[in-house]
């Protein structure tokens, strides 16, 4: 079965799941209250996986999941982006 070229770069490969998985295990998600003394950081598979394990609302979870496919979607075209000028070369 022949892969499409406009979207072959998308298929997973261990270099692309291993930065994303490295990006997810980042403090990137900030939360700040008490009119903002306190600041928290929270690591996107820690919010992920406490909403896979009680589900309090959905939306916050497709949310987790949007995000973690736009975390992908970047790594993959910067991985690709990288190889192609590697060739170049």
């Amino acid at each position: 079965m022949k892969r499409s070229s406009l979207f072959g770069f998308l298929t997973p490969r261990w270099i692309n799941v291993g930065f994303t998985a490295l990006i997810l295990c980042m403090p990137i998600l900030r939360e700040q209250y008490s009119g903002g003394q306190y600041v928290a950081w929270y690591r996107p598979i820690v919010v992920f996986y406490d909403y896979l394990r009680e589900p309090r609302s959905i939306q916050p979870f497709f949310l987790m999941l949007a995000l973690t496919f736009l975390i992908y979607l970047v790594v993959c075209l910067i991985v690709a982006l990288a190889f192609k000028l590697l060739r170049k070369k």
